[in-house]
């Protein structure tokens, strides 16, 4: 009888302890760069598509990833790209960033609303973190890592409202409106 308990023990600790081990990675938002997987780019895309579509919306993703990134430039110039809010409850504000080393700003919309965020170490930000401002009143912060090859990125933003959710940039990260198609 205790070796019957002892292995039910054993297993249900294991059971426990793998499924913690299975927690998504932790960002560290202080690095300027770490590696994203195409896989990420696409899963925060494809978050609110229904389970039953989301390999379709996953898959067309990563396709875009991987036929854009190859053909991205090198040059340090200040990029103008897509840019992508994407709350838990599945609204997307879509626009364009701008950004080089010591500044940055981006401007999104969703219907009729629309947000701001900017950062600038010129102006004396102390850090790269995003101040939004919504022309419906609604404030946040925006954290932000870029891959190691500084075009496309990822992120964390937090609303005043409690509102929350995940951000993608950049060319190849960002699938356009036009091929959204593919994903459904």
């Amino acid at each position: 009888m205790r070796n019957i308990m002892l292995i039910e023990f054993l297993l249900i600790s294991g059971l426990m302890i793998s499924g913690c081990a299975n927690q998504p990675e932790r960002i560290d938002y202080r690095r300027v760069t770490r590696v994203i997987a195409p896989i990420e780019y696409a899963q925060i895309q494809c978050s609110s598509i229904p389970i039953i579509e989301r390999h379709t919306c996953l898959t067309a993703v990563i396709e875009h990833y991987e036929n854009v990134h190859q053909q991205q430039s090198t040059s340090p110039t200040p990029m103008n790209k897509p840019f992508l809010l994407v709350f838990d409850d599945g609204a997307e504000y879509r626009g364009r960033y701008l950004s080089n080393a010591f500044a940055a700003y981006f401007k999104v919309d969703h219907q009729k609303k629309q947000c701001i965020g900017q950062y600038n170490a010129f102006a004396g930000d102390a850090s790269s973190i995003f101040n939004i401002r919504c022309n419906n009143g609604i404030t946040g912060h925006a954290d932000i890592i870029l891959d190691h090859g500084g075009k496309n990125g990822i992120g964390e933003f937090q609303m005043s409202n409690n509102k929350h959710g995940h951000i993608v940039f950049g060319e190849a990260a960002v699938i356009p409106i036009s091929e959204q198609s593919k994903m459904k």
